[in-house]
């Protein structure tokens, strides 16, 4: 249970809501006014720039009043915003065209982001496949310099064989000479 309160975790399930919500306004089963459009504008530019600053600066995360402000800016123009009664003084075309505008904005960063998400997953992907090559090379250079080892100890050998067999041979036919001698010598 841990896990289930942490921040990532509610942003999932405030997601999900918002996804709720979207299906109950295409059946429309629910009122939803331009103020709360505005509203999802702000919070959504708010969650994109979250995501933006974890993927620009990995240590933007550690600087946590800032995320902390964008997450009570996001949770505030979905919950609180659309409910000020000093909303109702603000001209309906002006909210819808810059929520429109601020949403617009918002799906470009999204995008982009996405497209930046990509190339450093594609970046890092590279750098371990050449760092696996890299592995590759240097196992193929000891495996090389053994091969070569190996050779060295086999022409080594090949000589102490055929230096063995020299031997033997001439053991073997000094041993006939022997043997020749000695069968002369029973003989007579």
């Amino acid at each position: 249970m841990k896990g289930i309160l942490t921040l990532e975790y509610i942003t999932i399930y405030f997601g999900f809501s918002l996804m709720v919500l979207g299906i109950l306004k295409i059946f429309n089963l629910v009122d939803l006014t331009s103020a709360y459009f505005f509203g999802l504008a702000i919070s959504g530019l708010c969650f994109t720039l979250i995501d933006y600053a974890a993927l620009n600066n990995k240590k933007e995360i550690k600087k946590k009043p800032k995320l902390v402000f964008l997450y009570m800016a996001a949770v505030f123009f979905v919950l609180v915003f659309p409910n000020l009664t000093l909303v109702k003084n603000f001209d309906n075309a002006f909210m819808t065209n810059t929520g429109e505008a601020l949403s617009l904005g918002a799906l470009g960063l999204v995008i982009y982001i996405n497209g930046l998400k990509n190339r450093q997953e594609f970046e890092s992907f590279l750098k371990d496949q050449i760092s696996q090559l890299q592995g590759f090379k240097e196992e193929h250079s000891d495996l090389h310099k053994q091969h070569l080892i190996f050779r060295e100890q086999q022409k080594q050998l090949m000589i102490q064989l055929a230096s063995l067999e020299a031997a033997l041979d001439t053991k073997l036919k000094k041993d006939k000479l022997n043997d020749k001698d000695n069968s002369h010598e029973i003989k007579e």
